[in-house]
């Protein structure tokens, strides 16, 4: 019988220490993925409507360079902020969001053309503009998805 009892406390005290084994894994774990948190996903962003634009195109010029040579065009625009300077076609908003169209082309699917996704604090001066405006607008480049050249944080230049 004490052999017994001697065994299950033992047991016991087996499973405590792996117990605390597995806490402690835990622990690193915890802590590990707090550091990658706070050095790798709370990087700052850049001020995308104070960056100066890398280069200084008309719509159907952008447009066009993506259409007859995409290759090209994404090693000299994708990444990079550029201002386009156009007839804008449409606006669309809602209560977070601006999205300023300028169309150049009939396609397949629907109106092509260049696609500006506004920043917020952008969206009171746009509420004045009328379709058929001339305007012009940097945004980041992100690419062309065989309809329309899409530019990302977008900011009025005045």
């Amino acid at each position: 019988m004490f052999r017994t009892i001697y065994l299950l406390l033992a047991n016991q005290a087996n499973i405590h220490e792996k117990w605390i084994k597995v806490l402690g894994y835990w622990q690193l774990l915890d802590y590990w993925l707090r550091c990658w948190f706070m050095f790798v996903c709370s990087e700052s962003h850049p001020n995308y409507e104070k960056m100066k634009p890398e280069y200084e195109l008309t719509a159907s010029a952008l447009f066009e360079a993506y259409r007859s040579d995409q290759a090209l065009a994404e090693s000299l625009y994708n990444g990079k902020m550029i201002a386009v300077e156009g007839t804008l076609s449409d606006l669309i908003q809602n209560e977070t969001s601006t999205i300023a169209y300028f169309l150049l082309d009939e396609g397949m699917f629907g109106d092509e053309g260049v696609r500006i996704s506004m920043l917020e604090g952008q969206n009171n001066a746009l509420k004045s503009l009328e379709p058929g405006s001339m305007l012009s607008i940097k945004g980041f480049v992100t690419g062309y998805n065989q309809t329309d050249v899409v530019l990302m944080h977008g900011s009025l230049i005045e």
